[in-house]
């Protein structure tokens, strides 16, 4: 049974957490995203985190990712968002093999040019939403800052292929922005969704990722924890990460 390992930003609802933005089609949502992002790529630390002081941030809060998540050793990794490669590193360090996405050419070429040399990566220039892998290809699926960038339904779709291609025990860690943003770099228009955790633990315990009572799903997510980043907390007084 795979592992939800899910990031709890925060147990009170908010308003902000309750918006909702009107209907768009998928394929303007996607557009959106990639203008978005197309005006904040610049492949390095301060524009993947969206924050001037990413550098001390990242000092403290990539261990504390890194030690949320099981033993990489002989794994293999889906790394999806991974961007310029902050955590792909020590994927390719540990991990039997590293599947590393992202939909920013130039994010992915920072990464390639940092991690290529280790030989256990593949580096995909492609749009999280539209993969596709066999069944149980990975015993890890790790995103840092994806589903705030995808629309509800975009989300479950991409939990669910998730799903399928965890092997029966494999682990789905993610992390997201709840309720508002993280940086203090603040884009003039930003489509991100900044769900409540209640939202996304709604979204993993759906009928469509777990079926019915009368007709389960072979495969489900068990939710393992939940909590907030502890550095957040202490560099920006934010306990919503």
């Amino acid at each position: 049974m795979p592992e939800t390992h899910e990031r709890q930003l925060s147990t009170s609802e908010d308003e902000t957490g309750k918006q909702r933005r009107s209907s768009s089609s998928a394929s303007e949502n996607r557009a959106t995203m990639v203008t978005y992002w197309k005006r904040n790529s610049n492949p390095n630390l301060q524009s993947m985190m969206l924050d001037t002081n990413a550098d001390k941030i990242n000092q403290f809060e990539y261990p504390e990712i890194l030690e949320c998540l099981p033993d990489l050793d002989g794994k293999r990794v889906l790394e999806l968002g991974a961007g310029i490669g902050r955590f792909t590193k020590r994927f390719a360090q540990l991990a039997k093999s590293v599947v590393a996405v992202d939909f920013m050419e130039s994010f992915l070429e920072k990464n390639r040019e940092e991690n290529s040399h280790y030989g256990t990566v593949e580096f995909l220039h492609k749009d999280a939403t539209q993969l596709s892998f066999e069944r149980n290809s990975f015993d890890i699926v790790f995103s840092n800052w994806l589903f705030m960038y995808l629309s509800d339904e975009e989300t479950e779709q991409l939990l669910q292929k998730s799903l399928s291609w965890l092997s029966p025990d494999g682990t789905l860690f993610f992390r997201e922005s709840c309720f508002h943003s993280s940086g203090n770099i603040k884009p003039d228009e930003n489509p991100t969704y900044y769900r409540s955790p209640r939202q996304y633990i709604d979204i993993c315990q759906s009928r469509i990722l777990n079926g019915t009572p009368e007709h389960p799903h072979d495969q489900v997510y068990e939710l393992i924890f939940a909590k907030a980043l502890e550095s957040y907390y202490e560099i920006k007084n934010n306990n919503n990460q």
